[in-house]
């Protein structure tokens, strides 16, 4: 079936990505204890803006699991930047190519959901679950600006899971 995220359109087979992610055991930010995913654990639901939750149903995407959350340039105003991105199956059938990503990411195609949160897609399979196997996948990567929520104090720079 053919969806719209942002200035993408791809072809995804939502039935069998939310397999996927019902018997994967991996993804979620609680799996690590570092600091930087506890906080991003707590944020709950708020991390992703609504539009950005029901394409994941769309898609067949557990957005509670991501294959990678990481810090991303930095935390300032109490407040830190993410990363990370998720996986269904499928390909890109229109939008942006992937080798406008050949530059640095301040340069990449974002989509802008909010002021706060971006995305930019592909067809890169990395930290792809393994449940996925050899199927074609579809790459949807977030940026997010998020508050630091926890009691505890930011760590410094350099912590990813």
């Amino acid at each position: 079936m053919i969806h719209s995220i942002g200035k993408w359109q791809l072809e995804v087979d939502a039935s069998a990505t939310r397999d996927v992610y019902e018997r994967t055991s991996r993804g979620s930010p609680a799996d690590c204890d570092c600091t930087i995913c506890r906080n991003f654990s707590a944020l709950g639901d708020t991390a992703f803006p609504s539009d950005f939750r029901e394409a994941a149903e769309r898609l067949g995407v557990d957005y509670h699991k991501a294959a990678e959350i990481h810090e991303w340039f930095g935390f300032r105003d109490n407040h830190l930047d993410y990363g990370g991105w998720f996986h269904c199956i499928g390909r890109v059938t229109s939008g942006p190519a992937e080798s406008d990503r050949d530059t640095s990411p301040g340069e990449w195609p974002w989509y802008d959901l909010t002021d706060s949160f971006k995305i930019v897609v592909d067809n890169r399979r990395d930290l792809a679950f393994e449940e996925f196997g050899d199927q074609p996948l579809v790459r949807v990567e977030f940026y997010a600006r998020e508050a630091w929520v926890l009691s505890e104090p930011y760590p410094g720079e350099g912590h990813e899971r």
